[in-house]
């Protein structure tokens, strides 16, 4: 009996899975939501946040660089350290 088990990334509320190309999708269109709603905070410095996150996340994903999964690890950590940041926000 073989068991294939295709990748699975559990961002937001929303399971990305399937195979890379959809994972990806995912996870921009994930992107796309989060990014939006942090351009929606007032009074706090979105842009350095976003340096500092991109920068950590590149770091992170380049242990995969040339592989198929670096771009999934980028966009998984962007999108949990986006999360953390909304977050960390609230009351």
């Amino acid at each position: 009996m073989t068991l294939t088990i295709l990748p699975t990334l559990v961002v937001a509320d929303k399971v990305c899975d399937g195979n890379t190309y959809e994972i990806n999708a995912c996870l921009k269109s994930q992107m796309q939501i989060y990014d939006t709603k942090l351009n929606d905070v007032q009074n706090h410095n979105i842009k350095n946040f976003k340096k500092y996150r991109d920068n950590l996340c590149y770091d992170i994903s380049s242990t995969y660089k040339s592989g198929t999964y670096q771009a999934i690890k980028y966009g998984n950590c962007v999108i949990s350290l986006d999360k953390w940041y909304l977050q960390q926000l609230k009351p």
